[in-house]
């Protein structure tokens, strides 16, 4: 298998989160290269409700600690501009390949993890990096946070049920 650029990988990404959303029923688009804060556009059929999406993707996202579990963590980097990204309509998903589709002999597929959180808990986070003047930010899920973002699509179900789009 030929190495994934981060293009590729990013690809790959918006395109998972795209099917599972069709699967469910929901209109998907994609933007175009032109868009730079949004990967997708989520509506109802009836069209009566919409939201954005930015798609952030790590071919592996995971960091465990062994030493500190508490400090296990998934993690995405993200640009500075994340801080003035914020709206009620507009979520991220931090899609984790987790080395997808790569199999190895005797191992079971692991399956690509999708976390889905408000725009404004990501600014907030992007915020608070900034404030302690780091170079590189980076969004985390910790592992008592897990439950609250990974694979809850009802989150953003309830989001399209009460946006409505202009």
């Amino acid at each position: 298998m030929p190495p994934r650029t981060t293009a590729i990988t990013g690809t790959a990404g918006e395109h998972l989160v795209a099917a599972r959303l069709a699967g469910m029923g929901y209109v998907v688009a994609l933007t175009r290269g032109g868009s730079p804060n949004i990967d997708l556009l989520v509506s109802t059929q009836d069209a009566q409700n919409s939201l954005s999406l930015q798609v952030k993707t790590s071919a592996d996202a995971y960091r465990p600690r062994v030493k500190h579990p508490e400090e296990t963590h998934w993690e995405w980097q993200m640009s500075e501009k994340a801080i003035d990204l914020k709206a009620s309509s507009l979520w991220y998903a931090f899609v984790d390949l987790k080395g997808w589709p790569e199999v190895r002999s005797g191992e079971t597929l692991a399956h690509p993890e999708v976390f889905l959180v408000p725009s404004d808990i990501v600014a907030a986070e992007i915020r608070d990096e900034k404030a302690k003047k780091w170079t590189k930010y980076l969004f985390m899920v910790y592992s008592n946070e897990v439950d609250e973002y990974r694979e809850r699509w009802d989150r953003l179900v309830e989001a399209l049920k009460g946006k409505k789009s202009p």
